[in-house]
C-alpha cells in the first residue's frame, strides 16, 4: 500500500477570456468570488469558485506575448493549453500540496519556477510531464500557498465560502485524460482522493461533500466539467 502524502490544493480549467463559461455555474447555484485574480508575469488571469479544502480556477489568457514566456520558463506551452479546443491539449491544471508536512520525495521529475507575484522564498515544482499537452499541468506549491491552511485559519474567508446549493467541500475529484504518463501513474498512488481515468474527452468530475444530495449536473458542452452532489 502507498503512503498518501500528497493532496490536492486546487486545480484550473483553462477558459475563454473573461470566463463567460462561470455564468453555468452561477446558474446552477454556486457563488464565484468577485475579484479576478491577476498573475503578473505570466500573462494569465482567473476567477474562482471556493469551497472549505480547495478551489476552482477558471483561467484565460491576459497577454500572450507574457504567456508564451512563462510556457517557456517552465515548458509547458501555455498558449496550446490554453486554445485545448483547437489544439487537443489538456485543459486541466493540478495544484497539489503537501500532506501533514510530509517531507517525502516527489514521486516524479520536477522543475522549479518563481513568479513575479509569489513571496520572495516561494517555488512552486513543475512536473516534468508540463510538456506532455496529453497530460494536466502538474504542480506543487508551497507551504504558503496551502489554501485549506488559509481557510482553517481564516473565519472570515471561511464564512465567506457559501453556495446557494449548498455545498461546501470537496470530497472526491476524478480526471479523464488521453493518456497516463509515468509520472501521473504515479501520482495516482500518493494523492488523497485524486483519481486519473483514460478517455477520448477530457473531463473532471467532483464529488461535493460525498455526494449526500443524490444529483448530479454536467456543465457540458460550456465547461468540461460535472459536479455529484
Amino acid at each position: 500500500m502507498h503512503e498518501e502524502y500528497l493532496e490536492l490544493d486546487h486545480l484550473f480549467i483553462w477558459v475563454s477570456p473573461d470566463a463567460p463559461e462561470k455564468e453555468v455555474l452561477v446558474k446552477a447555484g454556486f457563488k464565484l468570488d468577485e475579484e479576478v485574480n491577476v498573475h503578473h508575469g505570466q500573462g494569465t488571469a482567473s476567477i474562482t469558485l471556493s469551497f472549505e479544502n480547495t478551489y476552482i480556477e477558471l483561467v484565460w489568457i491576459t497577454d500572450e506575448d507574457a504567456a508564451a514566456k512563462a510556457g517557456r520558463t517552465i515548458n509547458t506551452n501555455l498558449l496550446a493549453r490554453a486554445n485545448w479546443t483547437d489544439t487537443d491539449a489538456c485543459p486541466f491544471g493540478i495544484a497539489l500540496r503537501r500532506k501533514n508536512g510530509s517531507a517525502a520525495a516527489l514521486p516524479f521529475a520536477v522543475r522549479p519556477f518563481h513568479a513575479e507575484w509569489m513571496k520572495a522564498n516561494d517555488t512552486v515544482m513543475y512536473a516534468e510531464s508540463a510538456s506532455d499537452l496529453e497530460t494536466p499541468l502538474i504542480f506543487v506549491i508551497p507551504p504558503a500557498m496551502d489554501w485549506a491552511a488559509a481557510v482553517a485559519g481564516d473565519a472570515n474567508l471561511r464564512d465567506s465560502i457559501c453556495h446557494p446549493i449548498g455545498s461546501r467541500e470537496l470530497t472526491l475529484t476524478q480526471v479523464t485524460i488521453a493518456n497516463t504518463k509515468s509520472d501521473v501513474a504515479a501520482l495516482g498512488t500518493h494523492i488523497n482522493a485524486l483519481q486519473f481515468k483514460v478517455g477520448s474527452s477530457p473531463l473532471v468530475l467532483l464529488t461535493l461533500d460525498d455526494g449526500r444530495q443524490g444529483q448530479a449536473i454536467s456543465f457540458e458542452p460550456m465547461l468540461p466539467l460535472k459536479i455529484q452532489l
